[in-house]
C-alpha cells in the first residue's frame, strides 16, 4: 500500500487557505445575524443567506479532507485505486462514530459550525449524530433541505443553550423516523417538522403542522410518522 502514496509538498499550505476561507465565511454569517433580523434573514434574504450556509458547509467539507487525507496521492493504476478505495471504504465505516463524531466536533468547535453542516446534503437517507451539542446555540437550518431524509437520530442532542432552531426541518418532507434524546427540546414554533402524526414507541400520537409539533420536551424515544 504505501509504495501507492506520495505526500503532497504544500497540503500544509492549501489547509490553511481553507481553514482561513472557513473563518471569514463563519465570521460573514455571524456579522448577518447580528446585524440582520432573523426574519429578513428567511425571507427576504433567504436565497443569499442559505448559499452563504452552503459555502460554509463546502469548505467545512474540504477543512475536513485536507485534515484526514488531503496529504495523500494516489497513482493512476490499479493499485493506487484499490488502495484509494479500501481508504474511502475505511473512513465511510467509520463517519457515523468516533471519526465522524471527532471531525465534526472539531468543526463546531474550532470553527464555530454548527446549524448548517448538513444544508443541501441532498442524497442523505440516514443521519446518526453522535455530536456533542452542548455548546452549541443556533441550530437553525441545520437540516433543512434534504429531501431524502428519512430516518434522523438525535438521541445524543443536548439543546439546553439553542436559541434558534428556526427552518430547522424544513423541506426535509421524507422524514418519517426521528429519534430524540433526553436532553433534546424544541425552541421555538418554526422549526417546520414534517406536517403529520407521530406516533411514540407506545402508541401515543402527536401531531405537528408543519412549523411546530406537540411532541414532549426531555422524553428520550423514536417517533414513527404515519
Amino acid at each position: 500500500m504505501k509504495r501507492n502514496l506520495t505526500y503532497i509538498p504544500n497540503v500544509n499550505v492549501k489547509a490553511e487557505e481553507q481553514v482561513e476561507s472557513l473563518r471569514r465565511l463563519v465570521a460573514k454569517k455571524k456579522a448577518n445575524d447580528e446585524k440582520i433580523p432573523k426574519e429578513l434573514l428567511r425571507t427576504q434574504y433567504k436565497n443569499p443567506y442559505e448559499k452563504l450556509l452552503k459555502e460554509i458547509r463546502d469548505c467545512a467539507g474540504k477543512v475536513l479532507y485536507l485534515q484526514t487525507i488531503g496529504s495523500l496521492r494516489f497513482n493512476r493504476d490499479v493499485d493506487g485505486q484499490s488502495c484509494y478505495r479500501q481508504l474511502m471504504a475505511f473512513l465511510n465505516e467509520r463517519n457515523s462514530g468516533e471519526f465522524g463524531r471527532c471531525s465534526w466536533q472539531l468543526l463546531m468547535s474550532e470553527y464555530n459550525v454548527d446549524g448548517y453542516m448538513f444544508i443541501n446534503c441532498e442524497e442523505l437517507t440516514e443521519l446518526i449524530c453522535p455530536f456533542d451539542t452542548s455548546k452549541v446555540t443556533d441550530m437553525y437550518g441545520m437540516f433543512s433541505m434534504l429531501p431524502k431524509l428519512t430516518s434522523l437520530d438525535l438521541s445524543t442532542f443536548n439543546t439546553s443553550k439553542v436559541k434558534d432552531m428556526g427552518d430547522m426541518f424544513e423541506d426535509s418532507y421524507n422524514l418519517t423516523r426521528l429519534k430524540l434524546g433526553a436532553k433534546f427540546v424544541f425552541v421555538g414554533s418554526n422549526y417546520h417538522l414534517p406536517r403529520g402524526t407521530w406516533y411514540a414507541s407506545d402508541g401515543t400520537a402527536y401531531t405537528s403542522n408543519g412549523y411546530s409539533c406537540t411532541i414532549p420536551n426531555n422524553k428520550a424515544d423514536t417517533y414513527i410518522r404515519k
